[in-house]
């Protein structure tokens, strides 16, 4: 079941300065360190986003083809947000924060929905 509101889980290499700015902007943010753990195997934390309704915040791009293998297997995922190495430096952590915070004030509008614009889909923050 897909749930209609918009929550980000964030991977162990996503700043910290990111989801202090998302929860100070309203958006939902709990990390993998404080819910399924660091380390967890990236597959697993496709699963737990999925069965969490989360969307995924990562760096790693290489994400994608566990992505691409969960699909061709039949399992559908919660949606993923890349925003690539570049963007791990402080300059990025602003780049991030606004395109997150575009989604969600997007969700929160009506403008776009997490059935049809985020689940399933990878979205990159560039």
């Amino acid at each position: 079941m897909i749930e209609n509101q918009f929550k980000i889980l964030t991977d162990e290499h996503i700043a910290k300065a990111i989801v202090q700015q998302l929860r100070k902007n309203g958006v939902i943010v709990d990390r993998v360190e404080d819910t399924v753990g660091k380390g967890t195997p990236d597959p697993d934390l496709i699963e737990y986003a999925h069965q969490n309704n989360y969307c995924l915040l990562t760096h790693d791009e290489h994400i994608v083809s566990h992505v691409k293998n969960r699909a061709n297997a039949g399992f559908q995922h919660s949606g993923v947000f890349i925003a690539g190495d570049h963007l791990k430096k402080p300059e990025g952590i602003g780049r991030i924060v606004s395109e997150i915070i575009f989604w969600h004030s997007a969700m929160l509008e009506g403008a776009a929905s997490i059935q049809n614009d985020v689940y399933n889909q990878v979205n990159y923050i560039k």
